[in-house]
């Protein structure tokens, strides 16, 4: 309601200087204006009349309009949080539930009204530029006539001109970002209410009723539950955005209307347009690697608890390649936030360009789907091993040639150079956005030849042409929470904590372990010790799980769900993806940023294969032995 949406905007800007607090409360009432709304957020009135009077008893306004002159056969107005369509029989083809037509669009002359009530204070509707609507408060109404209302000149109101794009733009209104609030808080709640009651269930069950090594059902359901979420990831939108430009008091639609981009769709545009590689890559990575998630992850969980070893270690197998491949579903969701940071970028630094976009339902479904699936599969417990497995064998080779100390100058120097190469990538631009005018126009582009020098005149590549970085994204991101996308929230938590928060915590991680390499530290205890301990003695010092063995569990967790890999390839596949906007002038070309992040990334990776290497070697030999084989253990004198 109203009243509510009215209450919890100011109680959120009273608490600005908190943002932590400012979201918990934006979360809360998201939840609960779902749950108040007894009315829609936008009324709908077919209308058989020409002209026709409507007044909403809430907010006052009357609302005046005459079908005769436009060439739209509706027309929309923005009063309060309401928005009201008035139209012709029915509703245009190009409206929709989350997609509501531009107000005035297709108006060319001043509006006449009919039929006012003459003591009603009114709003009046004044056709102003392309897709602007002024609405004019604090008038009285003429009596109606014949020929309706005098004409009203815009002119003296031109401030108080609003249009659906400007009122998205303030944050003031915006039904889409409205409706795709509505679809998140419903999709996000009923995922932790149904996660939430099967770990409650799971919980309650007593333990002699659990059979060992079973995976727990709240981690089952949370698999099912992403995998819900992918299926209306692939084939709902994930993005839209439409390219206008203002010249001549007139709003030219550069890219013929909305553009909405899907999964699936997306994939077979590009093979229709010759981008072959770019729909390979969004095939596999989309709908080709959860595939594979879903069979290993039905032959583990088959297997886990098989009387036969091999099919015990084949569990395994499976269930450590699901956690290494669980992540690499989702390169694209990146690839769209810096997508979304350059059009919207671009929308507030050129005035002659119009980039309404957003993050759509779509999009949460199948970020949903990433992390939660990944989270899960990170929280699956491994089969049993064999006793070699963590380590032992033939010394790596790493440690042949580096030995402890060199293992730790080389994890030292990486993670020097990883953290320079790391702050330089994030500040430079990684992705960039070229207009190129000639795909514009006849025979390449929707725009005839004659507007041509119009559009050299007014060099629409310089104010189009954008680059994107991450540190500019973030920023921008946190800049636009104010209005309240959630999408916003999230990608900006998959910008700071997955991409570069994980990531950073790992090479910490991985530090930390290899200074332990240097003593027997990483042990837990001295080879003495363990000794002594086989002959019965020093017990409480050996029984205590080794560091080497926390640092090692810590760093496989950390690996598998930072994703500063992933995001690097999604820029990559989004370039590859970007010809379908070639029709509309506009290229996608990926810069020097994106190679100095893969070379930071290079950087994790030979530091997260050395150390894991080295602690898998050294730290096995102090592992407890099961109590049959430590009463066979012969006393050792000292």
């Amino acid at each position: 309601p109203f009243w509510f949406k009215l209450l919890v905007s100011r109680t959120i800007r009273a608490h600005a200087d908190n943002p932590m607090a400012a979201l918990i409360l934006y979360v809360a009432a998201s939840f609960l204006s779902g749950a108040l709304a007894s009315a829609p957020s936008r009324l709908e009135y077919p209308l058989e009349q020409k002209g026709a009077v409507l007044s909403l008893p809430t907010l006052g306004p009357v609302l005046l309009w005459r079908g005769g002159d436009c060439g739209s056969p509706s027309l929309a107005a923005a009063a309060g949080s309401m928005r009201v369509l008035v139209g012709g029989s029915s509703v245009p083809t190009d409206a929709s539930p989350d997609r509501p037509p531009l107000a005035g669009a297709g108006m060319r002359e001043p509006l006449r009204g009919d039929g006012v009530q003459e003591d009603s204070p009114s709003h009046r509707l004044v056709p102003v530029a392309g897709s602007q609507l002024a609405l004019i408060e604090g008038q009285k109404a003429s009596p109606a006539t014949d020929e309706g209302l005098p004409l009203v000149d815009p002119m003296p109101f031109a401030a108080s001109v609003q249009s659906d794009y400007q009122l998205w733009r303030s944050g003031a209104a915006d039904p889409k970002g409205d409706y795709i609030n509505r679809m998140d808080c419903l999709i996000v709640g009923s995922l932790l209410v149904v996660t939430a009651a099967s770990f409650v269930v799971g919980a309650s069950t007593p333990k002699r009723e659990q059979k060992e090594g079973t995976t727990p059902i709240w981690v089952l359901t949370l698999l099912a539950s992403s995998y819900l979420l992918l299926v209306p990831g692939l084939m709902v939108t994930l993005f839209s955005f439409e390219l206008q430009t203002v010249f001549g008091g007139r709003t030219l639609s550069i890219t013929n209307g909305v553009q909405s981009e899907a999964m699936l769709p997306l994939a077979k545009l590009l093979f229709t347009t010759g981008s072959r590689i770019g729909g390979v890559l969004i095939i596999v990575y989309a709908a080709i690697v959860p595939g594979i998630k879903l069979v290993l992850l039905a032959v583990g969980e088959l297997f886990r608890n098989s009387p036969d070893l091999r099919r015990v270690q084949t569990a395994r197998i499976c269930i450590q390649s699901v956690q290494f491949i669980s992540k690499w579903a989702c390169p694209d969701m990146f690839a769209y936030i810096l997508l979304l940071y350059l059009f919207r970028d671009l929308d507030e630094r050129s005035p002659l360009i119009q980039i309404p976009s957003h993050l759509e339902v779509g999009f949460s479904c199948f970020s949903l789907f990433c992390v939660c699936s990944t989270l899960a599969t990170l929280a699956l417990e491994l089969p049993g091993e064999p006793r070699d497995a963590a380590g032992g064998g033939p010394r790596p080779l790493a440690m042949k040639f580096l030995g402890r100390e060199g293992a730790f100058a080389v994890a030292v120097a990486a993670s020097m150079v990883f953290a320079g190469l790391l702050a330089l990538g994030v500040a430079m631009p990684c992705l960039g956005l070229r207009l190129q005018e000639e795909l514009l126009v006849e025979p390449n582009g929707p725009l005839p030849k004659a507007l041509a020098p119009l559009l050299e005149r007014l060099q629409l590549d310089k104010q189009v042409n954008a680059d994107v970085s991450l540190w500019s994204c973030m920023k921008a991101l946190l800049g636009w929470l104010h209005r309240g996308e959630l999408n916003c929230i999230f990608a900006f938590a998959m910008l700071s904590v997955f991409m570069i928060g994980l990531t950073v915590a790992d090479m910490a991680v991985l530090l930390v372990a290899a200074a332990l390499l240097r003593t027997d530290a990483v042990a837990g205890s001295s080879e003495r010790e363990v000794l002594d301990y086989m002959a019965g003695g020093a017990e409480a010092s050996v029984k205590r799980e080794p560091p080497g063995r926390r640092f090692l569990a810590a760093t496989r967790v950390l690996k598998h769900a930072s994703m500063l890999d992933v995001a690097v390839m999604g820029v990559i596949v989004v370039a590859c993806a970007g010809a379908p906007y070639h029709d509309h002038g506009l290229v996608l070309i990926l810069l020097p940023g994106l190679w100095v992040l893969a070379a930071a990334e290079a950087l994790h990776y030979l530091t997260h294969f050395l150390v894991v290497q080295a602690l898998e070697y050294e730290v096995p030999f102090t592992a407890p032995l099961p109590s049959d084989e430590l009463e066979k253990a012969p006393a050792i004198s000292s």
